[in-house]
């Protein structure tokens, strides 16, 4: 009985235990994802008159952010541009701190 217990353990503990690594392409989604949620939330613009989309994303995978580097589309009233911005997100796609 002492075996079977410390096996299931065991299993439970992998189980939960492993994270998934995400792909080069699962980041860059979930990364131009969390600057689309950002730039275009109410309290920062009104959505009905402008909108931002992400182009392109370029980033470093550092040990507690991504550096990423956001090519973005906006479009206005009369206005229809591109830019860059930068940002550092969080591991959790959660927190972003724009850069500039």
């Amino acid at each position: 009985m002492r075996i079977i217990l410390h096996v299931l353990v065991i299993l439970v503990f992998f189980m939960f235990g492993c994270k998934k690594r995400l792909s080069e392409t699962d980041i860059e989604r979930n990364l131009t994802v969390a600057m689309t949620r950002f730039l275009n939330s109410p309290p920062r613009v009104d959505t009905s008159k402008v909108k931002f989309t992400v182009v392109d994303v370029t980033f470093f995978d550092n040990k507690s952010s991504y550096e990423c580097e956001f090519k973005i589309h906006l479009v206005s009233p009369g206005k229809d541009t591109t830019g860059i911005m930068a940002a550092s997100i969080s591991k959790d796609f959660e927190r972003i701190l724009r850069k500039n």
